[in-house]
């Protein structure tokens, strides 16, 4: 039954960034702010990535496709004005990856929050992080052929037949 001062708004935020909502915010919890304060960035550390859904890797042409639009976690402008941070930011980035509990610097390890009983939103980073690699280049398929369009279709080069041995 809190009823705020005058002076005190109330704004959605990203549960796991505190900015504001952006096309990939999963999840937003609403906070207290004063007025003239609410955050007016949106979350700047997920991105879409062109993913091929056959692979779940990185799309390029000639992937088996077909190309979907994912949403990743990315903190490579976090602490962009501080290379030796960013240095330890991709470290954690890339321990993380691979979930919590993930040894570091000094017996370190990765955790979602400070202790494993506090996940207020889950144990989740927030997004997952973007795979690396691209997908394989597949065979190129014929093209499709509409018989309604293109008639004869053209046919595929034909398969030698084997002939068997003499006797």
């Amino acid at each position: 039954n809190f009823t705020p001062p005058t002076g005190l708004v109330t704004a959605k935020v990203d549960a796991f960034t505190g900015q504001k909502p952006g096309p990939f915010s999963s999840k937003t919890v609403s906070e207290i702010f004063i007025k003239g304060t609410a955050p007016t960035k949106s979350n700047a550390a997920r991105v879409a990535r062109q993913i091929d859904s056959s692979t779940g890797l990185l799309w390029q042409d000639g992937c088996a496709g077909p190309k979907v639009t994912k949403s990743y976690f990315d903190i490579s402008e976090v602490d962009s004005a501080f290379p030796a941070w960013q240095a330890a930011d991709r470290n954690w980035a890339s321990r993380a990856a691979h979930g919590s509990g993930v040894r570091g610097p000094k017996g370190t390890r990765t955790a979602y929050f400070y202790n494993g009983a506090f996940a207020p939103f889950g144990r989740s980073w927030g997004a997952p992080f973007a795979p690396t690699k691209t997908c394989p280049i597949g065979p190129a398929s014929p093209p499709p052929c509409d018989p309604l369009v293109t008639f004869p279709c053209p046919s595929l080069p034909p398969t030698p037949t084997p002939i068997p041995p003499g006797p």
